[in-house]
């Protein structure tokens, strides 16, 4: 259809720019393996986005290689390939991933869960599909939000995995807007052009409008 003649069309493209980039680059690459890495991986999320298969990125890109945390590029091909994957495999409330997380509420029993699962043989990408997976369900239905939380908590607070920081930042992010956080403070100019900061008001309700210069508040 015309749909897959537009993807097989770009991904003819994107596998030109491949062998034309990493030509042109590859006495960087040598040099510098974060810039490698990082071109490799946009390129990843161009051939994921252009319908390449799933699975043959999954061999080409993921199984059996190391994550690479560090890697802004590869962490966004990372949370693309991985997107809803928890949505995915618990759709019916009925399943076994509802029951472990809901009732279980702990890693291993999830982990155990879902390796047999397709993509997730890796056993240290599959650490970070449960942190990844577990931000995306905490506001979606069917799923305890306390059971979330206690599972990230469990991965924060251990050496389970590699991955404590980024499950303390999941939480963070999680937490923010909830009732009883605390916002961080900040300073602005009123109306008066008097310096004010969000402290002045501490224990009063107040109201925050964001609007552009263009527009009116």
């Amino acid at each position: 259809n015309l749909t897959e003649a537009r993807n097989s069309l770009f991904l003819e493209k994107v596998a030109k720019f491949k062998t034309q980039i990493n030509r042109d680059y590859e006495y960087i690459y040598k040099a510098d393996p974060y810039f490698h890495n990082y071109v490799t991986y946009a390129i990843a999320l161009l051939e994921l986005q252009g319908g390449r298969l799933k699975a043959e990125l999954y061999g080409v890109y993921l199984r059996n290689l190391t994550p690479l945390v560090g890697n802004s590029e590869y962490m966004n091909f990372f949370a693309s390939f991985y997107k809803d994957i928890f949505m995915e495999l618990g759709g019916d409330p009925n399943k076994t991933m509802h029951r472990t997380i809901n009732v279980k509420r702990n890693y291993s029993s999830l982990n155990d869960a879902i390796s047999s699962e397709n993509y997730l043989d890796n056993s240290s990408l599959r650490s970070l599909v449960i942190i990844q997976g577990l931000k995306e369900i905490y506001n979606r239905g069917g799923y305890d939000k306390s059971a979330v939380k206690s599972i990230l908590e469990e991965i924060s607070e251990s050496d389970i995995t590699a991955y404590e920081d980024i499950a303390k930042n999941s939480l963070s992010v999680l937490e923010k807007g909830s009732k009883g956080y605390k916002l961080d403070d900040f300073k602005m100019l009123n109306a008066n052009e008097e310096l004010v900061s969000l402290s002045d008001f501490e224990g009063q309700y107040i109201y925050i409008g964001f609007f552009a210069t263009w527009c009116q508040p």
